[in-house]
């Protein structure tokens, strides 16, 4: 499964993609480090999946998901966020996410998100 990894918190990525290393089929073949990023990797690449931070700079999450949803209805997202609220996680899901998961979380809370998320069963 190739994954779009798309958070403005490098150490966050470094973190996240050691939680998958132990996983060979799921492979994160991208990252950006915002928004804007974000769109032009989903437009160039083929993912199964994007990891979406929500607050992020030049283009928040949300815009993001937005955009690619919009233009690529196909795309699975699933919002990775520390903010716990319903505002933005209505917004993430009107704007086309298919799952939301508040940080922190460990390994095995990741794995069952993408998983979900990737076979169309909502995460939230």
């Amino acid at each position: 499964m190739n994954i779009l990894l798309a958070d403005d918190s490098e150490s966050f990525r470094r973190i996240v993609k050691a939680m998958l290393a132990d996983y060979p089929d799921l492979q994160i073949i991208a990252e950006a480090s915002n928004g804007k990023n974000a769109i032009a990797q989903a437009e160039n690449y083929n993912f199964d999946l994007i990891l979406m931070d929500v607050i992020m700079p030049e283009v928040n999450g949300i815009e993001a998901t937005r955009h690619i949803c919009r233009y690529q209805p196909n795309k699975k997202i699933l919002a990775i966020t520390a903010y716990k609220d319903d505002f933005y996680l209505s917004r993430m899901i009107m704007a086309g996410a298919k799952g939301y998961l508040i940080k922190p979380f460990n390994r095995d809370t990741l794995i069952n998100a993408i998983y979900s998320t990737v076979r169309g069963k909502a995460l939230l």
